[in-house]
């Protein structure tokens, strides 16, 4: 499968040498989306994840994982300055409120500084229980829901300003078939 290349849909391909594909199984290719969703004054219960550009352009495309992917890790991690928020509620990446996922718990009316979580899929060496195989092509936010998962919360914030909380998504997919130059047949003299 082919990757388009446009701002804000910039995936790490995993497996490369010199400019050759390489695949972590037969088969399969492995991809990892790094980005992240911007934190305002203003609360928030629903942010974009934006991935960079390569060429630093400007992003303007959300993150948006393609239908089949088998997502084995989730992860998030806060800015160095605390997130205000509501105590008991989560701060996930996830495509819906209700999905299970890593979560940041606010406690004290905050998330600490410097607080991550994560998801993988078990065992994480194999393809034998990824977190999900995908349906349809899915977009990937980071999300503040209530304390029972079930509907957007009141928000989350910084005091002042902007800060980035940084987020991941890896998963895999199946690789094009194969052609004829891959086959390594006999050259005739």
């Amino acid at each position: 499968m082919t990757q388009p290349l446009f701002p804000g849909n910039q995936t790490q391909l995993l497996n490369w040498y010199n400019g050759e594909r390489l695949e972590c199984y037969p088969k399969i290719l492995a991809y990892h989306a790094l980005g992240y969703a911007t934190i305002t004054s203003s609360l928030q219960t629903q942010i974009d994840i934006f991935v960079p550009s390569h060429q630093r352009d400007r992003n303007d495309t959300p993150l948006i994982v393609p239908a089949g992917a088998q997502v084995y890790y989730i992860g998030l991690r806060t800015p160095n300055v605390a997130l205000i928020g509501t105590t008991g509620e989560r701060l996930k990446v996830a495509a819906a409120h209700t999905d299970t996922a890593p979560v940041l718990t606010v406690a004290s009316s905050a998330i600490a500084a410097n607080s991550s979580a994560r998801s993988v899929a078990t065992p994480y060496d194999t393809l034998a229980a990824p977190l999900g195989t995908l349906g349809g092509a899915t977009q990937y936010r980071l999300l503040n829901s209530n304390a029972g998962n079930t509907v957007a919360g009141t928000g989350v914030r910084v005091a002042s300003g902007t800060q980035r909380v940084i987020c991941d998504v890896c998963y895999l997919l199946a690789a094009d078939p194969s052609r004829l130059e891959q086959v390594g047949y006999p050259s005739t003299y």
